[in-house]
């Protein structure tokens, strides 16, 4: 891997990938699905039930009550994004190897597709990062010896 050890590299794809999903970073929310979010975020007393993950609107909710930016609200889901490479590499590592793991990482971090929706004021970043981290779990638990805290990881997640 270029010379560099796991750590190493996968933080280089991170904080590269971080730099790049930064440039479609913006203060405006100019898609319908993403003001209604906004709008969500702003006044949360809805009648129906919203189509994203348990905990996204709650999420949105408490990053309003401190900032009532767009900018900022989508920073905090490329966060999500972001723990996306981690989770990926540690699962390809997981069932392939190092070197597959920092391969597949980088394919998601810099796929341009993945930049945009990184970035975008929904679900996305989080329920990829939702099913990494439990499949990850789900791994370790499976394995030849499984611990405690990996099933509890799992429950958390799951």
């Amino acid at each position: 891997m270029f010379g560099l050890d796991e750590k190493k590299g996968l933080f280089l794809i991170v904080v590269l990938s971080l730099a790049l999903h930064g440039f479609f970073l913006t203060d405006s929310a100019n898609r319908v699905d993403e003001r209604e979010v906004f709008i969500w975020g702003q006044n949360a007393e809805r009648s129906f039930v919203e189509p994203y993950p348990p905990g996204f609107n709650f999420l949105v909710k408490a990053i309003f009550s401190f900032t009532n930016s767009v900018f900022w609200t989508r920073a905090a889901l490329l966060l999500f994004s972001s723990f996306s490479i981690v989770f990926l590499f540690l699962v390809g590592k997981e069932w392939f190897a190092p070197k597959i793991a920092f391969w597949a990482s980088a394919f998601l971090a810099f796929s341009p597709a993945f930049s945009i929706y990184a970035t975008h004021l929904r679900a996305y970043g989080m329920l990829i990062a939702l099913f990494l981290v439990t499949t990850f779990f789900l791994l370790k638990l499976l394995s030849e010896k499984p611990l405690r805290r990996h099933a509890a990881g799992l429950a958390i997640f799951y």
